[in-house]
């Protein structure tokens, strides 16, 4: 698990521990080759409590085509200072933005000097360099960016659209088994400082149009001046997003079980979430799902009725949110004879009036006049907690038979459904 620069206390670190997590990962610095002297920038001390053994992430910035492999001796100095004997730290995750001929040399000799392994962190794309390839070698480790947004771990790398077992087969001549990368942190276009927060409010409509054209997963164009994610915006400003969620997460980690060639021996988790509202997945939703629970869940779906007037009330008790979708979550009320009346959408994103009367054997279809004998109410993003109760629904008589269901759609696809009885 990566941390962020504010560390963590024991406490959390416990937390982690208990639901399987077995190192921490700090980015302490970056090194710069460029030169005849490699020069380490170190960034603040951020402490960190608790049992679980330590890593320190450093990256690369900057490399001289014939770098000497001793270079690795003033820079693991300058390392070994900054955290003490003591504190030796558990492997060294070598983030690779760069890599040339000579730095297979450098990866090894750090390895010796250090006495822990060298783990270097590459993209998938990067693994059909012949180069890297001899790096990864030379450590004897790897772990490959391939989920989430890359992009924000790794200016201007992608998500590669073949298969995991594609993405990775360029390792099995090396024989080295990798890990998998996956960047927990949401990516935004324009970028944030913080992690982006509050997607519930994003995803309303009266804020924001919402639109699958978008350079990431999603792009919102703000209705009216706002706050959002600590930050002003203007009407017309527009912020796009690519984030992970637990649907995602555990999807990926059931790709990675199936690669047999090279076996996949762990997984890096980048960033731990902060505590609270998180775009994509917050920090209680992590540490349940690895306990657990997820990635699915059931929602509440509660009928009030009075004589012909209905409301019906949807509620999330999970830590974990619906896709981002206009119409794949909604909760559909239908009358066996006779015609409803529904007109207000209440808390809900959108509601549409149609009929299962159709001829195409019960399904659902559209209606924009009138008779419709069934009302969807539909949320774009039903969010962690969240709870929405419709408008009302006027029925043909208070002896009206009712059939209420439901459907909830995951960002992978897969679709949750139930009935109220």
């Amino acid at each position: 698990m990566w941390l962020g620069r504010e560390g963590l206390d024991a406490v959390e670190a416990d937390l982690l521990a208990k639901a399987g997590v077995d190192e921490l990962a700090l980015r302490v610095g970056e090194v710069d080759l460029a030169g005849n002297v490699p020069v380490v920038k170190l960034y603040p001390e951020a402490s960190v409590g608790g049992e679980l053994p330590v890593a320190i992430v450093v990256r690369l910035t900057s490399l001289r085509p014939k770098l000497d492999p001793n270079a690795a001796i003033p820079v693991w100095g300058v390392l070994q200072d900054s955290l003490g004997e003591a504190r030796r730290p558990a492997g060294i995750v070598l983030d690779l933005p760069l890599v040339n001929e000579s730095l297979a040399a450098f990866v090894a000799n750090l390895a010796q000097v250090a006495r822990v392994p060298v783990v270097p962190l590459v993209t998938s794309k990067q693994l059909r360099d012949p180069r890297v390839l001899r790096v990864i070698a030379a450590a004897g480790h790897c772990s490959v960016l391939a989920y989430g947004a890359v992009g924000r771990e790794r200016s201007g790398a992608e998500r590669s659209n073949l298969t995991l077992a594609d993405q990775l087969a360029p390792l099995a001549a090396t024989l080295v088994r990798p890990r998998i990368a996956f960047v927990l942190r949401p990516r935004t276009e324009p970028p944030l400082l913080r992690w982006a927060r509050d997607l519930d409010s994003l995803t309303d409509p009266m804020m924001a149009k919402m639109s699958t054209q978008s350079p990431l997963d999603r792009s919102f164009t703000f209705r009216r001046a706002v706050t959002w994610s600590g930050r002003p915006w203007k009407a017309g400003d527009t912020v796009a997003l690519r984030w992970m969620d637990v649907s995602r997460l555990d999807a990926g980690l059931h790709d990675a079980e199936t690669v047999a060639m090279p076996e996949v021996v762990g997984w890096d988790l980048v960033t731990l979430p902060p505590q609270g509202d998180a775009v994509g997945i917050s920090r209680e939703a992590l540490l349940r799902y690895l306990r657990g629970e997820g990635p699915g869940f059931e929602p509440k779906v509660e009928v009030g009725r009075r004589g012909r007037t209905l409301r019906v009330t949807l509620s999330n008790p999970s830590p974990f949110g619906s896709a981002v979708s206009a119409y794949g979550s909604w909760v559909q009320v239908a009358v066996e004879r006779g015609a409803l009346v529904a007109t207000d959408r209440g808390g809900f994103d959108r509601i549409i009036l149609g009929t299962l009367r159709s001829e195409r054997s019960g399904q659902w279809q559209r209606l924009d006049g009138g008779g419709a004998d069934a009302v969807r109410f539909y949320e774009t993003y039903l969010a962690p907690e969240e709870r929405v109760v419709s408008g009302t629904i006027r029925l043909p008589s208070s002896r009206s038979h009712v059939n209420v269901s439901w459907r909830i759609l995951l960002s992978t696809g897969r679709g949750l459904e139930g009935t109220v009885h």
